[in-house]
């Protein structure tokens, strides 16, 4: 497992807590493990069956809007209402809005993020989808050493880190890997277990008094589907607050924008 340095914290807020969890942290940290557990046996109760989400063969169901849309944009089209069919929805999920097939409903930022895939890839939407599942179990990981890390700076862990660590590491990647929740964004190739990672980083980040890094993280998740907006402005306004190292939160903030805003402009509302 992971050692873990001193940490100093005579400049701590939660410096009088004590380095042990409490009987009510350990009864909720097992409560979530257990409720994890029961919902992903509870499906072979009679009558058995997937009893939690449907799978749509042979999968990839949502990674197929953003990747397409990359391939639009490497194509030179609209991503959101060209005629190209190799480039259509397998599933046939294309609405019409106002009397036009829409063929997208991601923010062309979160369509520009996965032009290295389709380059990567060579526009192979199977390989793609695979490559996505294993990045956001990659994601997953990450994940939970980030919860242990936090967990070890609240509770002040030093180096007894590699004994809570031992159980905590694997219990909190049960917990997240095994919950429906994240099933069905692994079978879908949804991109919130990867925005979740970035925004989870940037916390440890910010903590580790980094503050370009923390922006660039959150800011380029809330460029995905909108949901970390209001994340990353509290990080700008608690910078602002802070009123030092500003140079490093708006470079942070502003290079996101460049690298995935700035080549698509046209395709947001005007």
């Amino acid at each position: 497992m992971v050692r873990m340095a001193a940490i100093d914290h005579t400049n701590n807020p939660v410096s009088n807590i004590s380095p042990h969890l409490g009987r009510w942290a350990w009864f909720g940290i097992v409560l979530v493990l257990l409720g994890v557990f029961y919902t992903g046996v509870v499906r072979n109760l009679d009558p058995v069956g997937d009893k939690f989400f449907f799978h749509m063969y042979p999968g990839g169901g949502d990674f197929v809007y953003p990747y397409n849309g990359a391939r639009a944009l490497l194509a030179g089209v609209d991503p959101y209402t060209h005629d190209v069919p190799e480039l259509f929805d397998p599933w046939g999920r294309d609405e019409p809005v106002n009397g036009i097939i829409f063929r997208q409903f991601y923010p062309p930022s979160h369509l520009a993020a996965y032009v290295p895939l389709v380059l990567i890839t060579d526009g192979n939407f199977r390989a793609a989808s695979r490559l996505w599942f294993h990045l956001n179990l990659l994601g997953l990981l990450t994940l939970s050493l980030v919860s242990c890390l936090l967990v070890a700076r609240v509770f002040r862990w030093s180096y007894t880190f590699e004994m809570y660590g031992a159980m905590l590491f694997p219990s909190m990647l049960f917990a997240l890997c095994m919950n429906q929740g994240v099933a069905i964004g692994l079978e879908r190739g949804q991109s919130d277990i990867f925005t979740a990672t970035l925004c989870w980083v940037g916390v440890l980040a910010w903590l580790c008094e980094k503050r370009f890094l923390p922006l660039l993280l959150v800011v380029t998740a809330a460029l995905f589907k909108g949901y970390a907006i209001l994340f990353a402005l509290g990080l700008c306004l608690l910078g602002l607050i802070e009123g030092r190292r500003l140079l490093p939160i708006f470079a942070g903030a502003i290079l996101p924008i460049l690298i995935l805003v700035v080549p698509v402009l046209e395709h947001f509302p005007k």
